[in-house]
């Protein structure tokens, strides 16, 4: 009972409502969102906070399980759309609606780690693979793409786009092109960098991807634009979501293929089964853990949970007045965090620029962000701590304080006599000082929530 599964909805409004799947009753409402007709609006980030993109602003709302209203509210460099966190919880990457850029940012020190130009028009969906070694990305330039993770975080990477040429942005892992409508989404399977991938169009097209062999497989074809695509867990049939209302499943086990690896599927009742029930358009689909249940939201501003095996209706969620955009299945996290009361990840309001845009008069940020972005950090790499408990140690936080904020030698022959600039130049310098030991004493905190977090798993 205490890890019973629930489904997360969003809807146009704004409205997030955390559901029991076997009752239908709501067991939280989360307020303060703003994540208007955007598909994928809505991420869970590890199993502490909740993520949606906003519709009208450049910003990410950020929330605890614990709390109904926001926790951190990021402006950040422009309007995304949809949103993805890793599995582990560590990134959260979203799609940009209007360059194209994909931004990367780490949670526990909301760092911008990256960003880089994935598509020629607006990212329309993204998922991660189940390692966080690959990121995959759809667009409204009917691409879809995959990028290697640890490329978009080195920072000495060469800077090398799509066809090659250098200065525009970092070379995709492997890349699709055969739709040739706006791609909606992408299910990401089981198996790392030698997953499939099914990636849906508003074409009518499902098409199922091999990422080892970077090919395509098979395709779909079924009487409407497909809004969403998910697979059941074991990857033996995939369910696609289209603009007339239906659900359709096919059998992935008898995926027939044609010369070219590409075959065309109607609605014959023997080829694919349909969940008939919604009046609109159905805009988001997810999947039990046990693949035994459905649960489909809709422009007509309802939720229904299906039975997978009799394509029978369940039960009826209501509670929304508006079109839902996003919708997911995760075990409670409500029951998760009231009964233990165990520490919270670490998690910061997102940076809006990445370090080589921060202004080299801001110290305190350039040092915040290099502390934070492990990964980018040269002394982290010598840490073979998976849970990032240790940090530099005082002293010498305190010596790379000194080191970067005092003047050198030549700069202090330099200086003219004792006068109003050098009283202002020592001023300057007391602020960054005092800025620096705050933040210090920020990353003190963290740390020890960590070693917390750390404890906790290891004790279970």
């Amino acid at each position: 009972r205490k890890m019973w599964e629930v489904a997360t909805s969003v809807s146009v409004d704004g409205m997030i409502y955390t559901w029991e799947l076997r009752s239908g009753a709501v067991l939280a409402t989360y307020r303060g969102n703003h994540s208007g007709e955007a598909n994928q609006a809505l991420a869970t980030i590890g199993a502490d906070y909740l993520a949606a993109s906003q519709t009208g602003k450049p910003s990410i709302h950020m929330w605890s399980w614990r709390k109904d209203q926001p926790l951190h509210k990021s402006a950040i460099p422009e309007r995304v759309g949809p949103v993805c966190a890793s599995y582990s919880g560590l990134y959260l990457a979203a799609g940009g609606q209007t360059s194209g850029s994909v931004y990367i940012w780490a949670v526990g020190s909301g760092a911008l780690l990256k960003t880089f130009e994935a598509h020629y028009n607006k990212v329309t969906t993204l998922a991660f693979t189940q390692d966080d070694a690959v990121l995959v990305t759809g667009g409204e330039d009917g691409l879809v793409q995959a990028w290697s993770m640890a490329v978009l975080l080195d920072a000495g990477g060469a800077m090398v786009d799509k066809k090659g040429e250098e200065g525009r942005g970092i070379m995709a892992l492997a890349t699709w092109s055969d739709h040739t409508l706006p791609v909606t989404s992408v299910c990401v399977g089981y198996g790392g960098t030698c997953c499939r991938i099914l990636s849906t169009s508003l074409d009518r097209t499902a098409r199922l991807l091999d990422l080892s062999s970077r090919s395509q497989l098979a395709a779909v074809v079924v009487p409407a634009a497909i809004t969403t695509g998910v697979m059941d867990p074991c990857e033996t049939c995939c369910y696609l979501a289209a603009a007339d209302g239906n659900i359709y499943q096919i059998d992935m086990l008898n995926f027939p293929t044609g010369g070219a690896g590409t075959s065309l599927l109607g609605t014959d009742e023997h080829r694919a089964k349909v969940f008939r029930g919604h009046t609109k358009a159905v805009t988001c689909l997810s999947v039990s853990f046990d693949g035994s249940i459905v649960v489909s939201g809709s422009v007509d501003g309802t939720c229904r949970v299906w039975d997978a095996s009799s394509k029978q209706l369940v039960r009826q969620f209501e509670m929304h007045k508006s079109p839902i955009n996003s919708l997911l299945i995760m075990f409670n996290p409500v029951e998760q965090l009231g009964e233990e009361k165990r520490p919270l990840a670490p998690c910061k309001p997102l940076q809006k620029y990445g370090r080589a845009e921060v202004d080299s008069g801001e110290l305190g940020a350039v040092v915040s962000a290099q502390l934070g972005a492990q990964p980018m950090h040269p002394i982290s790499s010598r840490i073979h701590d998976p849970y990032n408990t240790h940090h530099l140690p005082p002293h010498r936080m305190a010596m790379d304080i000194q080191e970067q904020t005092q003047p050198t030698q030549k700069q202090k022959e330099q200086q003219p006599g004792p006068s109003s600039t050098s009283t202002s130049s020592s001023s300057t310098y007391e602020q960054q000082i005092a800025a620096l030991k705050q933040e210090v004493e920020s990353l003190k905190t963290d740390n020890a929530r960590w070693k917390d977090l750390n404890k906790a798993l290891l004790s279970r």
